[in-house]
């Protein structure tokens, strides 16, 4: 892996060219084929007496199986952060805490390794209870959501996967690069914001709107 760094830009760029391509064509090409028929989950449309509904069904299943831990794993991990936060930071050698010697940088660090902290001071009892809490709050919410699934899901993405797809990164390179990158790559990053904050207005009015409507 080491050596394929100088790939990676190439990688990056080919894998979402290749997963932009492939979710556009899929909603393309379903709206194509039902209209204003389509329903909120598209596989709906599609006939599940059929061996191709009946595969499709089965697949996504499998894939919402296989993906859910995945998505789960940074919500439990700041989750046990948040209620099994230590309540004193422990002193070094020289009598002083990380935080008071180090400054920011050392609560970066004690972040990134509180998993292994936490895997040695709390009970796995009090772990495997909160992680089961989270996994049955979100089946509630799925449940309680069903019939509005696919708004809910758009209010989530219109509130936070354009911020983390388009504002931030662009703000943070602003923030961290600002004098050394071009003034073509700054107007870059600025349209890139500026299209992330209209997306999500634009997306979290109309998603309102359709709730609204159907409400």
């Amino acid at each position: 892996m080491e050596g394929n760094r100088h790939n990676f830009s190439m990688y990056l760029h080919g894998a979402v060219l290749i997963l932009s391509a492939v979710l556009s064509t899929f909603g393309v090409v379903g709206y194509l084929r039902y209209g204003d028929s389509t329903e909120q989950m598209l596989n709906k449309n599609i006939p599940t007496s059929t061996t191709v509904g009946l595969a499709i069904n089965i697949f996504l299943c499998l894939g919402v199986l296989l993906t859910f831990p995945l998505q789960m794993y940074p919500v439990i991990e700041l989750a046990e952060l948040f209620v099994f936060r230590p309540k004193k930071t422990e002193p070094d050698k020289d009598g002083k805490t990380n935080e008071k010697k180090n400054g920011s940088m050392s609560r970066v660090t004690d972040a990134v390794h509180v998993a292994t902290y936490l895997h040695n001071e709390v009970p796995t009892w009090k772990r495997n209870l909160l992680r089961l809490i989270i996994v049955l709050l979100a089946a509630g919410i799925a449940v309680l959501t069903r019939d509005f699934f696919a708004y809910f899901t758009a209010f989530i993405g219109a509130v936070g996967s354009s911020v983390l797809a388009y504002i931030l990164p662009c703000l943070f390179h602003l923030k961290l690069r600002w004098h050394e990158l071009s003034l073509g790559i700054k107007v870059k990053d600025v349209v890139i914001v500026v299209f992330g904050v209209l997306a999500s207005v634009v997306s979290l009015y109309t998603t309102i709107s359709e709730v609204v409507s159907k409400v």
